[in-house]
């Protein structure tokens, strides 16, 4: 019944410090999600019952746009069994307004006498019933002028029908009736995307709260209970040099408050008699801080970086679903000045621009952050990245737009820099690599919840609003870097040289790796084709090809991008085990190369949204199963290079070529639909296909006889 296994004090207060963490963070998801579900039923609810009268509205405002010259021409006394063009007039209306399918005139009796060619002649009959509805409404016996601003909505078939009254001249003698269409899929299709929406935003309004909870319960719970173990440990074994930093005034606050004016007061008795005691401390091995003032000890929680992190990356995700169409917008303003670039490459030349200024930010904030500090180089990062976003929601031309998200991207490349660098030089180990995956999984959290949460404020407010949006989010993102991460007495967090994780590059160092023919093939034939997929495939094609293709409204465009992000998530800490386990990395990065090129080839057989969305999704599980392996692959294959120029350097330099797979992606792609259009996807898919062929007959080969 009970356990015999024996814990130590500090194991069992870590034990229950975490028992507690899970507890409360499992109470406090539990009311979040009864609280978010019902919420999301009440504005699903509240939607639906709003619905068909704001469609009522919207078509009275275009029944009264087609009612008014009507009118007019009925004043001047022409007959109304006589008006000419009509049909004419009513197709403008119906370019105008896309969920109007038809819009057609009746006599008092309901018979038709002006349509819209796309009415069918089974409807004729049904309109004299919405007719014979709208006067059982409203009566003749009642006022004409009644009439005028009345409509009743009647469900004909398949259409919710709005029925008008047509009047004229001074003593309001009526006409006819206006009959408007608007297709019930229409009315299903808007329910349908709130209640996606709805789920959407429930799901992930649910990761960032556990994510804030997560951070929460680790500062004001688990983060102080590990300081007070340590610190009596330290104190158990004579050494009373180190109080706990303290901010909080709740139990664990005051416990720490008093466990310090302990400490404070054996070290000020000990300064008081510190010739007399010395022997005895000597003896005793007490140990008591130098000057008096005992240093505080300050907890390296990881999780501190994860929260500043999400936020920055989730603002940079928001633009996603929309960017290439926010960028076509301005090229209008811009096409007779951009070099004679054709619109495809114009569309893609800010995210290869943004991915170069990119590498190029990343070693130069590398040794900043190196010499400086992370939280320094993070919150100085911000300020180009915000002043980016808000230039890029001012922009006019395409010119100040790639201005203004080189801005952002200098400023990108600093905060992710700095956030690795942070992670880099305050674990060792077995604790670096979960620092790093927790570090990606903040990253890649971003990535699913920015680009659908991005889509429906762009529905909503606009493309330029959730620019502005973006910006804002840099402003908690600051102060949780200044307040919660840990700024060294010397402000800087390594040393020049060795330990630097962001070793200057030489090209003697690339002239060495070039030498070693499976490390380029990795970098060439999969780490790179990894990135241009993304960069073309994901960024770029993927969001023009949907607001393109059927009515997608942005929302859509960023849920099907969410899908990248899920799958990559789920399957990457999977994929990473089963490769260590199976000691096969090589083989889950030949996979991963030839399920890309499947992922982008099933779009040449399959259209529509689920077929992309099913695309997405396959790509991203494909990136899941490489990515981990790609880099566990790096320090096995370049052993003797590691000895001459050292793991990082070699590492620096993978990244680089990765990241040249990032810039060339959506230019490369954005020429292919410029030069074969409807083959660009048949050309990348056959490509990345290409590039896991020659990567799998490298690596089939021995290795002593490529070395």
């Amino acid at each position: 019944m009970f356990s015999n296994k024996v814990h130590s004090p500090q194991e069992d207060t870590t034990y229950y410090a975490n028992k507690m963490s899970w507890q409360l963070t499992f109470i406090a998801a539990m009311v979040m999600i009864v609280a978010s579900v019902w919420l999301s039923y009440q504005a699903w609810f509240y939607f639906e019952q709003e619905l068909i009268p704001e469609i009522d509205k919207k078509s009275v405002a275009v029944g009264h746009s087609v009612i008014q010259p009507i009118r007019r021409n009925l004043n001047h006394d022409m007959p109304f069994e006589n008006m000419v063009d009509v049909e004419v007039f009513f197709k403008k209306h119906l370019e105008n307004h896309k969920e109007i399918i038809y819009i057609a005139i009746t006599d008092e009796q309901g018979k038709l006498k002006y349509k819209t060619n796309p009415l069918s002649l089974e409807l004729a009959p049904l309109l004299q019933q919405a007719s014979r509805e709208f006067w059982q409404k409203y009566p003749l016996n009642q006022s004409a002028r009644i009439h005028e601003n009345s409509s009743h909505v009647s469900l004909i078939n398949t259409v919710y029908n709005t029925t008008m009254i047509i009047a004229y001249g001074e003593e309001n003698k009526i006409a006819g009736l206006l009959h408007l269409g608007v297709n019930q899929q229409f009315v299903k299709n808007k329910t349908q995307e709130v209640i996606y929406d709805v789920i959407t935003l429930l799901i992930i309004s649910l990761l960032i709260t556990s994510e804030f909870l997560r951070f929460l319960i680790n500062h004001n719970i688990a983060a102080p209970i590990h300081l007070i173990n340590v610190a009596i440990n330290q104190a158990k074994k004579g050494n009373f040099t180190h109080t706990i930093r303290n901010h909080s005034s709740d139990e664990v606050g005051i416990f720490i408050k008093t466990f310090n004016k302990v400490i404070i007061r054996l070290n000020e008795y000990y300064q008081q008699g510190q010739h007399s005691l010395k022997a005895l401390q000597v003896k005793l091995a007490y140990h008591f801080a130098e000057n008096g003032r005992p240093n505080e000890l300050v907890d390296n929680v990881l999780i501190n970086i994860r929260i500043p992190v999400f936020l920055f990356m989730f603002a940079e995700e928001l633009p996603r679903s929309f960017f290439p169409r926010y960028v076509e917008d301005l090229y209008q303003n811009s096409e007779a000045l951009l070099f004679n670039l054709s619109k495809e490459v114009a569309m893609g030349l800010p995210i290869s621009l943004f991915m170069l200024v990119v590498a190029i930010a990343m070693p130069i904030s590398g040794r900043l952050s190196d010499k400086y500090g992370s939280r320094r180089i993070f919150l100085i990062g911000l300020i180009p990245s915000t002043m980016g976003f808000i230039l890029t929601a001012f922009s006019q031309n395409i010119y100040e737009l790639l201005a203004s998200r080189c801005l952002s991207a200098f400023g990108y490349g600093m905060m992710f820099i700095a956030c690795q660098g942070y992670v880099a030089h305050h674990t060792t180990g077995k604790a670096r690599t979960q620092g790093m995956a927790m570090f990606v999984a903040a990253v890649m959290g971003a990535a699913m919840c920015g680009p659908p949460v991005g889509g429906i404020l762009a529905d909503q407010l606009g493309f330029r609003a959730v620019f502005m949006i973006a910006a804002l989010l840099a402003i908690p993102s600051a102060l949780m870097v200044y307040y919660f991460l840990v700024s060294p007495q010397n402000n800087k967090e390594s040393t020049a040289g060795k330990n630097s994780l962001y070793s200057k590059l030489h090209w003697s160092d690339f002239a060495l790796l070039l030498k070693n023919i499976r490390f380029v093939t990795l970098s060439f034939f999969a780490a790179l084709p990894t990135k241009f997929a993304l960069t073309g495939f994901i960024f770029y094609f993927i969001p023009i090809y949907l607001s393109e293709s059927g009515d997608n409204t942005q929302s859509t465009i960023g849920r099907i991008l969410m899908l990248y992000g899920i799958t990559a998530i789920i399957i990457t800490p999977i994929s990473a085990k089963l490769a260590d386990k199976w000691k096969a990395q090589w083989y889950f990065v030949a996979s991963s190369g030839f399920l890309a090129g499947m992922s982008v080839l099933f779009m040449v057989f399959f259209d529509g949204t689920m077929a992309t969305g099913f695309s997405v999704a396959l790509l991203g599980v494909a990136h899941a199963i490489g990515i981990a392996p790609q880099l566990a692959l790096v320090p096995e294959l370049c052993q003797e290079e590691a000895k001459r120029i050292g793991q990082a350097t070699i590492i620096s330099l993978f990244r680089l070529i990765e990241r040249l797979g990032a810039v060339l992606g959506s230019l490369v792609m954005a020429a292919l639909l410029t030069y074969y259009k409807e083959e660009a996807v048949f050309i990348l898919g056959g490509g990345l296909a290409m590039s896991a062929l020659i990567f799998s007959l490298i690596f089939s080969f021995d290795s002593t006889r490529l070395k």
